[in-house]
C-alpha cells in the first residue's frame, strides 16, 4: 500500500521514502516513526518465548499503546500532505485473483461426473 500511494519507491534493492512519504513520517507522532516500538516489542516477544512475560500482558500493552496512537494521530493536520495519483478519486475495490476463479472452476469440475463415469450409467441402466 504505501508503494502504491507512493510513499515509498523501489530503487533496485532500496527502498526510499519519497517526498510525500518523508512528509508524511514527519507529520506522524515520534513515537510512530521510531524504531524504539520495534525493538521494545522483539524485547518482549523473547520475554515470552522464555515465559518470563505473559502473551495476555504483552497483547494488552499493545492495545494500550495502539489506542493512545490512534487519538494522537487524530490531531495531526494531514492537509499539508500533497495527494498523491493513487489517493485522488473514490476506493476502487481489488478485482478477484484468477486463482480464486481457477478454485471454483475446480470445484464445478470435482461435482461433475467424468465422462467414463457417465459412460458406466449409461451402460448399467
Amino acid at each position: 500500500m504505501l508503494f502504491k500511494r507512493q510513499f515509498l519507491t523501489r530503487t533496485g534493492k532500496n527502498i526510499i521514502a519519497t517526498p510525500i512519504g518523508r512528509q508524511l513520517i514527519q507529520a506522524l507522532p515520534d513515537v510512530v516513526s521510531q524504531p524504539d516500538m520495534t525493538a521494545l516489542w522483539e524485547s518482549q516477544l523473547e520475554s515470552i518465548s522464555q515465559q518470563s512475560m505473559g502473551y495476555k500482558q504483552f497483547i494488552t500493552q499493545i492495545e494500550q499503546n495502539l489506542a493512545q496512537l490512534i487519538e494522537d494521530v487524530k490531531t495531526v493536520k494531514f492537509e499539508s500532505l500533497p495527494q498523491s495519483p493513487a489517493n485522488r478519486g473514490a476506493y476502487k475495490p481489488r478485482r478477484p485473483r484468477s486463482t480464486a476463479k481457477k478454485q471454483l472452476k475446480r470445484n464445478a469440475a470435482l461435482s461433475q461426473p467424468s465422462p467414463k463415469q457417465s459412460l458406466n450409467l449409461v451402460l448399467y441402466d
